[in-house]
């Protein structure tokens, strides 16, 4: 959970001080959006084969050795002023980011029960939640006081830190040495995952169409501003970490089936909401508690959608939970500015609900085509 910490805050870090980054390299914020938009492509493809070929490794020496690179790199990014170098060393650690956060995803399956899966799961990514909610905070701190090279140095002092407690107190826990990179791939032939795998990108785009923009939506149509902003989005973020907890107990459940469509349900609720009371600030305020809430069940969710269609092929299932995941977060960004250019952020809400609907449809048909890989 602290690794998984400590490396998402050096991904979603840079998301608050962009700022900061032009004006130290002298160059516009579009071209600071590389260190952004470079991690994410990266992330996408290299999660489809990275994770798969350092599954044979020995996991704790892995996350070692991941670690020290994250940190080698956050501090030479932060010593250098040369912008392709900087990028360059952001390039690298995004290489070995997929190592890291799917080999996570793998062990915590492995070292529980197989029925308490999910349970074991959920505190990975209450530990992703825990990087969105106080890591972006943190990077934004130190870049606000000391500029860019200082919130490089933050990554980089914060993954030494999670490395040497790694080097401490993590078991020596073997690889799979008979992991068969032909034969994961087949594994992406059936179609169980690939009905499962449309509906993670499908609802990936529906769910992060708004919540993306949420923080907009609060302030221009809702009048949120200030620091009521900055404590509206924290209490989501809370909230977000007993929505992960709460979808490690019900996934592990015999009613986990009915829990996925009751949860995309209440997303549309939710949604739907938003539209109708979007000038209410109390009820807005709440709706975004409750939206908190639904972004931890939210990526339990998706991962768990498609590590139940392959759960013999773990290394490579993880890594596309997290290929796909970026991939409709990339589409959603795309198709919510579109929208927004065109009838304003209020207009993504009816496209977001729209989609979703899709989702729940694809989510519906696997439980009747392969009933037998969810648990009803």
């Amino acid at each position: 959970m602290l690794g998984t910490f400590s490396i998402l805050s050096t991904e979603l870090g840079f998301v608050g001080i962009l700022p900061q980054v032009a004006q130290y390299f002298s160059i516009g914020i579009d071209d600071a959006g590389l260190f952004i938009s470079c991690f994410s492509a990266i992330i996408a493809v290299g999660s489809l084969i990275v994770p798969i070929v350092v599954s044979r490794f020995n996991r704790r020496h892995l996350f070692i050795v991941v670690l020290a690179i994250m940190s080698i790199f956050s501090f030479a990014g932060g010593l250098t002023d040369n912008f392709y170098v900087a990028l360059a060393c952001r390039i690298v650690t995004a290489i070995f980011y997929p190592a890291y956060i799917s080999i996570a995803f793998t062990v915590a399956g492995e070292i529980a029960q197989p029925s308490d899966a999910p349970r074991a799961i959920s505190k990975i990514v209450m530990g992703i939640s825990a990087g969105t909610i106080f890591g972006v905070p943190l990077c934004t701190f130190f870049a606000n006081h000391g500029g860019y090279p200082m919130a490089m140095f933050w990554f980089g002092f914060l993954n030494l830190a999670i490395c040497i407690l790694t080097v401490l107190f993590f078991p020596s826990i073997e690889g799979h040495e008979d992991v068969n990179l032909k034969s994961q791939f087949l594994s992406a032939k059936s179609g169980i995952f690939l009905i499962s795998t449309l509906a993670v990108v499908v609802f990936s785009t529906g769910f992060c169409g708004f919540y993306n923009y949420a923080s907009s939506f609060i302030q221009l149509v809702t009048g949120i501003v200030g620091g009521n902003v900055t404590v509206t989005l924290l209490i989501a973020g809370i909230m977000s970490i007993f929505g992960s907890w709460t979808a490690g107990r019900m996934l592990s459940s015999e009613g986990s089936s009915c829990f996925v469509i009751c949860s995309v349900v209440c997303m549309c609720v939710n949604f739907i909401l938003f539209y109708v009371f979007a000038s209410n600030y109390l009820v807005v305020i709440l709706l975004m508690a409750i939206l908190g809430f639904l972004d931890g069940i939210f990526n339990n969710l998706i991962q768990y959608w498609i590590f139940s269609a392959i759960p013999q092929a773990p290394e490579f299932a993880n890594g596309v939970f997290m290929s796909m995941l970026n991939v409709g977060i990339t589409v959603a960004t795309i198709l919510s500015s579109r929208v927004i250019d065109k009838v304003g952020i209020i207009g993504i809400i009816p496209v977001c609900v729209c989609i979703l609907v899709v989702a729940i449809v694809l989510f519906a048909y696997r439980m009747r085509r392969y009933p037998t890989n969810d648990t009803s």
